[in-house]
């Protein structure tokens, strides 16, 4: 930036780039990254732009700008979430697709042994985890700190549909 303007600049609990998509200010969030900024800074709870944008559903177009750029996909934040643990707690199968493309670890599990698709289970989000469950190697079987699979987080599911319930095991069969 003009002036020697450190790009990286912080404050006590974040970093410019952060709190640019974090209130959705694209613009400048797009200007900071193409003038070079630590695309995978994080900030006190450890936590990256990527994770940010994604959280805070910002457009596609600065979620593929920041993976252009080498943005890493198997970060994990404070809690242990990586990006795609994100994308499947806020329901985003898009950015789900762009992660996957990048070959991210599937079955990492986060602090309470949460992986994306126990987490897409969770919070209902069929279409990430019907994505997430079209990979090989997904292991449906690995078990959150609780002892629960997905397949105990299935025992919820009398209100939806029962064709569609009958999808999601043909995927796990």
């Amino acid at each position: 930036m003009k002036n020697g303007v450190d790009i990286n600049i912080r404050n006590e609990n974040s970093y410019l780039i952060n709190e640019s998509l974090k209130y959705h200010n694209d613009i400048l969030a797009k200007v900071i990254i193409e003038k070079g900024a630590n695309i995978n800074i994080k900030d006190n709870f450890r936590k990256t732009p990527l994770m940010y944008a994604i959280e805070n559903n910002n457009s596609s177009d600065i979620i593929e700008l920041l993976l252009q750029k080498g943005a890493n996909i198997n970060d994990k934040d404070f809690n242990g979430n990586t990006p795609l643990h994100y994308a499947c707690k806020f329901s985003n199968v898009n950015i789900v697709s762009l992660i996957m493309g990048k070959k991210p670890k599937i079955n990492e599990q986060n602090e309470k042994g949460e992986t994306p698709l126990i987490i897409s289970f969770m919070e209902r989000n069929w279409i990430c985890a019907k994505r997430l469950l079209e990979y090989n190697d997904i292991n449906v079987t690995i078990k959150d700190k609780n002892g629960n699979t997905i397949l105990n987080y299935f025992k919820d599911l009398e209100n939806d549909s029962y064709k569609f319930n009958e999808e999601i095991i043909s995927f796990i069969k």
